[in-house]
């Protein structure tokens, strides 16, 4: 069985894709929130399956980290000791559920077509192109989705109680995509081309049996 330099360049390309899509889900840096409170700071980082709280209060650093899906209420936590102020925890939100669904689609379609797709190749290499184009839907979908919510302030998924600061803090906030967020755009994109390079090699091959 022999490949066109095309086609192992496609191969290449699906596996770094599968592998950055994979990485993204893992951690925890789709998206960072900065809540600037009156002699306080919170900064939260979130990642599909996880989000993680920092609070400064009065020079002391409280850290915690917590599974969006472990629960689908609200869960509250004191950050200090004097009560100043809490954090409670935001239902799970519709939009969350189907980005998950989507990226998770995306990575299972592509490892099934690393495993089985090199037999499958040569005799429909259609489906090949087909399933790893259906891929990088998947996942350019969920992507979407999340930027979009991003930018509306959908992902921030904590409120803050106590004090009279809701409102300051509603306009003072920062809603940035982060780190993880652009790995799963890297693996999309490598999708992408390796779905591209997968059809033009295919039409190479299908011209080139024609000729002869």
């Amino acid at each position: 069985m022999q490949y066109s330099g095309l086609q192992v360049l496609a191969w290449m390309l699906l596996l770094v894709g599968t592998g950055a899509l994979v990485a993204s889900i893992a951690t925890d840096y789709w998206s960072v929130h900065e809540m600037p409170v009156i002699g306080q700071s919170v900064v939260m980082h979130r990642g599909l399956l996880r989000q993680c709280t920092r609070a400064e209060v009065l020079a002391f650093y409280k850290h915690d980290c917590t599974n969006r899906w472990s629960e689908l209420v609200d869960e509250v936590r004191k950050l200090d000791d004097g009560g100043q102020f809490t954090l409670s925890r935001q239902n799970m939100k519709a939009f969350e559920i189907i980005t998950v669904a989507l990226i998770g689609l995306s990575v299972v379609v592509a490892a099934l077509t690393l495993l089985f797709g090199p037999c499958t190749c040569h005799k429909c290499g259609c489906c090949v192109t087909f399933w790893v184009l259906l891929s990088a839907v998947c996942s350019a979908t969920a992507i979407g989705l999340y930027a979009y919510y991003t930018v509306h302030g959908e992902t921030m998924t904590l409120n803050i109680l106590g004090q009279t600061v809701s409102t300051q803090i509603n306009e003072d906030r920062l809603d940035n995509l982060a780190w993880s967020f652009y790995l799963a755009v890297g693996g999309c994109v490598c999708q992408i081309l390796s779905g591209l390079f997968f059809g033009c090699a295919r039409a190479r091959t299908h011209s080139y049996s024609h000729t002869i």
